[in-house]
């Protein structure tokens, strides 16, 4: 259909290493200690483009982790810290 897009987005995110203790004066401590379980993330979008008179416009809506998986993305000191569930946005493109 004319205007309408689409699009499905997977990605595998592997061999993410963890450092937990960046501040230590002990260089064992500062080394990396391992990694991070891997993970896949699925994100999906749909747009439409028409012209409202001689302005383009263009209307778009996406959801991120559509499979809501649970993932640790990253390490630090104080622990370890969880991916963002599943998230969406909508958008509004006016062209002048």
């Amino acid at each position: 259909m004319k205007g309408f897009s689409a699009y499905v987005d997977f990605n595998y995110f592997d061999r993410i290493f963890r450092n937990d203790n960046f501040n230590s004066s002990e260089s064992f401590l500062r080394q990396e200690i391992g990694t991070l379980d891997p993970y896949s993330l699925v994100d999906a979008g749909l747009g439409y483009k028409f012209n409202l008179g001689d302005q383009a416009i263009e209307l778009r809506a996406n959801v991120y982790n559509v499979l809501n998986s649970f993932y640790i993305n990253q390490s630090d000191p104080f622990g370890l810290l969880n991916g963002n569930g599943r998230t969406w946005n909508t958008s509004l493109k006016y062209s002048f």
